[in-house]
């Protein structure tokens, strides 16, 4: 009798087990968009086109660096007399997507101003200006931890969903969550260093002439079945 009941207390931990065992895990990816609310703007003098420097027999390398010179100070003076505060080029932090991002060679200024109207406010300045060059870089954006605070609420209220329509199918009962990993985004295995930027500033960075950033996640969510 000892030994009938020793099989059946094996038999059910080993179903138990495998009950156990059992689970749903789906994978969900979304995305919440960020309001800039300060901005860096970098101001340089346009670089001359590289045809004009080898083929053009009477371009002068001196004339034009004091022709970039006067187009500088040219800059400063406008933004001083519309009352911004002006500092010398900063590029320790600039937008990989501008043409002016491998520009640290060059001489020229920056503004901080915040939020979207002082920025389109400071660019109607030079709107006209064929000569120079602006780098518009995002700092900061409103409520970044309760923007990421929302994203995860949205992943994990997808992940359950989809499991549902799984469970559902397969006559099975969702029940709680197991396990939540996040995933990097992207793979960069087969990737070149420009792809490898553009895929590492998806994840936060301002695009497009609005400059909204956004913050994009990837979760594993594993959930026990019945």
């Amino acid at each position: 009798m000892k030994k009938f009941n020793l099989i059946i207390i094996l038999l059910f931990v080993s179903f138990v087990g495998f009950a156990q065992s059992k689970f749903i895990e789906v994978v969900v990816n979304d995305t919440v968009s960020l309001e800039p609310v300060r901005f860096q703007v970098n101001f340089v003098a346009v670089t001359v086109e590289y045809d004009t420097v080898v083929f053009n027999q009477d371009y002068d390398p001196l004339v034009q660096q004091e022709n970039n010179k006067n187009i500088l100070q040219g800059i400063k003076a406008k933004l001083e007399k519309n009352k911004y505060k002006v500092t010398p080029l900063d590029n320790s932090k600039a937008n990989i997507f501008s043409d002016n991002f491998w520009s640290s060679g060059k001489q020229g200024w920056t503004v901080f101003v915040n939020g979207k109207e002082e920025l389109d406010a400071l660019k109607e300045v030079f709107d006209s200006e064929e000569q120079v060059a602006t780098d518009v870089v995002v700092l900061s954006y409103a409520d970044e931890e309760k923007a990421e605070e929302r994203l995860i609420k949205k992943l994990i209220d997808k992940a359950r969903k989809r499991a549902n329509v799984i469970a559902y199918n397969s006559q099975l009962k969702v029940g709680s969550i197991i396990e939540v990993r996040e995933e990097a985004n992207g793979y960069f295995g087969e990737m070149n260093i420009g792809d490898i930027y553009l895929q590492l500033a998806r994840n936060k960075m301002g695009l497009g002439t609005d400059y909204t950033g956004s913050i994009n996640k990837t979760f594993i969510v594993k959930f026990s079945v019945q």
